[in-house]
């Protein structure tokens, strides 16, 4: 498995663990350091948009 769809997993594992109940706030913070390749921070955004929404 790639970084980009690893990422992509992670996120939606992550946000399906923490949407019950509301209020989970999915943002980026400091702690993305200068060695992460930009093209990971997209994969993240980009599965953080395909799951936001609450069923």
């Amino acid at each position: 498995m790639n970084s980009r769809k690893l990422i992509r997993k992670e996120v939606k594992y992550n946000m399906e663990c923490l949407k019950p109940g509301g209020g989970f706030i999915a943002s980026n913070i400091h702690n993305i350091t200068a060695e992460v390749p930009p093209e990971n921070i997209i994969a993240m955004f980009d599965a953080i948009k395909e799951n936001r929404m609450y069923s």
